[in-house]
């Protein structure tokens, strides 16, 4: 079982190191930590949008205001890229209160996903894995891995991911 992610690979093997890598190698933890990253042009704008497709029934039947000021391309691995934004934007649709806003820029030195929040959210351990924070965030919806997953493939692809929650607005960016 586990959670499957876009791709259909389990999720936690994924965060781990296991299966199937965006080469199309297949091989355990060990080797995969030492796999040389399949890095191309990445076209954000395009990739983003497209990520976002899955999530407009949700964001129109909770009227959540969807802002976006995207351009850049991006040097990296596309499963991986894939995987961090995948899952910000989980993370921000899934916590944005109803008739809230998400807002999405990007340029060639960083992304960054800001949602409302109903209440500010403590994000000090936020990036570890099974940590659903405060009760705004303990509920059934989530595992607790999202975060943790981007985290560690942007660690992976030499990316670095800050996280902050201020003034009921919540921010993701991803330093390229």
């Amino acid at each position: 079982a586990g959670i499957q992610g876009r791709s259909g690979r389990n999720e936690a093997d994924f965060l781990c190191g296991y299966g199937k890598t965006g080469c199309g190698h297949k091989h355990g933890a060990s080797r995969r930590l030492f796999q040389k990253l399949c890095k191309t042009e990445v076209d954000i704008k395009e990739l983003t949008e497209k990520l976002l497709e899955k999530y407009r029934m949700a964001l129109n039947e909770r009227n959540i205001e969807l802002k976006t000021e995207l351009c850049s391309k991006v040097r990296a691995d596309e499963d991986l890229l894939v995987s961090i934004i995948e899952n910000l934007i989980s993370n921000a649709v899934k916590y944005t209160c109803d008739d809230g806003c998400i807002t999405i820029t990007a340029d060639k030195k960083r992304l960054s996903i800001v949602n409302d929040v109903s209440e500010n959210v403590n994000t000090k351990d936020l990036l570890m894995p099974f940590v659903k924070g405060d009760k705004a965030r303990s509920d059934k919806r989530s595992h607790g891995l999202g975060l943790a997953i981007a985290s560690s493939a942007a660690a992976r692809s030499g990316f670095g991911l800050n996280i902050s929650c201020k003034g009921k607005k919540f921010t993701a960016v991803l330093k390229f």
